[in-house]
């Protein structure tokens, strides 16, 4: 009776310890395609990673990714603008920003066109990618008419290069890369950055109690240089093994 009453407790603890192991791992979503976002996926991964949590990150499409956020499909959302927290309800802003995003836009090269400030965009017709926050707010008062949407970084690019739009308008870490893979010469950027924005790591309210444990992490990192070492290091490793 012993040896069973002994099986039955280490049953237990063992279920209970797997349970305790399960309620630590959170999986967020992030956007696909987008190199900032699975940059700033390993920086959420290391952070969670240090404070004894493990986190999937799952590259899903702007709207989508927004949608399982809001719904608590997922824990939340790795990077987005502050923006972002406003229209998606059930998810709670980690107060400080770890990270940045540049708006840019991108010509052909011999198109002539220059753009030094967001009110200068209205002169031409743009094309951002569906769900992407800072291009949705920097194209906020423009016509629709003078605005494409598409659902990829290639279609976006592809617009330019065909004629049906005019300046593609992305962050330059993929603008980067997207040029490269068209070709050097093809495309170039129109004129200096449009608009610089933080990016917020948001959580879905169900998990509430992570805001201030990761807020506080961050800015540990920040303050002690930590955090700017990570950016550089895994701004480095994912550009340079980008898909061709």
């Amino acid at each position: 009776m012993d040896i069973i009453k002994r099986i039955f407790l280490v049953a237990v603890g063992l279920i209970s310890c797997s349970s305790s192991v399960l309620a630590d791992e959170y999986t967020f979503a992030s956007l696909a395609n987008h190199p900032e976002q699975t940059i700033s996926g390993k920086i959420m991964t290391e952070i969670y990673g240090q404070l004894g949590y493990a986190i999937e990150v799952t590259p899903l499409p702007g709207l989508r990714a927004q949608s399982a956020a809001n719904s608590g499909k997922v824990a939340g959302e790795v990077a987005r603008i502050w923006e972002y927290g406003d229209q998606t309800p059930n998810v709670i802003r980690v107060p400080t920003a770890y990270y940045s995003l540049k708006t840019v836009g991108y010509a052909l090269s011999n198109s002539g066109i220059k753009v030094n400030n967001k009110e200068e965009l209205s002169q031409y017709k743009v094309v951002i990618i569906r769900g992407v926050k800072h291009t949705a707010g920097i194209t906020r008062d423009m016509k629709k008419s003078s605005i494409e949407i598409v659902d990829s970084p290639e279609s976006m690019m592809q617009s330019v290069s065909n004629g049906q739009a005019q300046i593609a308008l992305t962050n330059p870490l993929l603008g980067s890369i997207l040029v490269k893979q068209l070709g050097e010469n093809k495309m170039e950027l129109v004129g200096p950055s449009l608009a610089q924005l933080g990016l917020y790591h948001y959580i879905h309210k169900d998990h509430a109690e992570l805001v201030p444990i990761i807020n506080q992490k961050i800015i540990e990192l920040r303050n002690s240089g930590e955090l700017d070492n990570m950016i550089a290091k895994y701004e480095a490793d994912v550009l340079s093994n980008w898909p061709k």
